[in-house]
């Protein structure tokens, strides 16, 4: 049974019960490789299935640089109510 399955690779792998599920199906399916969109799934081969993160074939990688002068999202949330309760009024931080 693949609720079986799933306990097993759960505790053996220390899953959540739903990504134990999910590797469960993909192990029983015969699927070669499963994407990982959240979580802290470690990333590695679990009984013949790659857990990965997601991309697209031929995919490069862009360098991502810090966001200097953001707003805090209090400030943002404020910014956007004035700018809908207060046109005339400029944003503040």
């Amino acid at each position: 049974l693949l609720a079986m399955e799933a306990r097993r690779l759960a505790r053996q792998h220390s899953l959540s019960p739903a990504d134990a599920v999910h590797l469960a199906t993909a192990i029983k399916s015969g699927c070669d490789e499963l994407l990982r969109w959240d979580g802290p799934w470690p990333l590695g081969n679990y009984e013949g299935v790659e857990v990965r993160e997601p991309y697209w074939f031929g995919q490069q990688t862009l360098p991502i640089a810090p966001v200097t002068g953001a707003m805090s999202t209090e400030a943002a949330t404020t910014a956007s109510w004035q700018s809908v309760t207060q046109p005339d009024r400029a944003p503040s931080e």
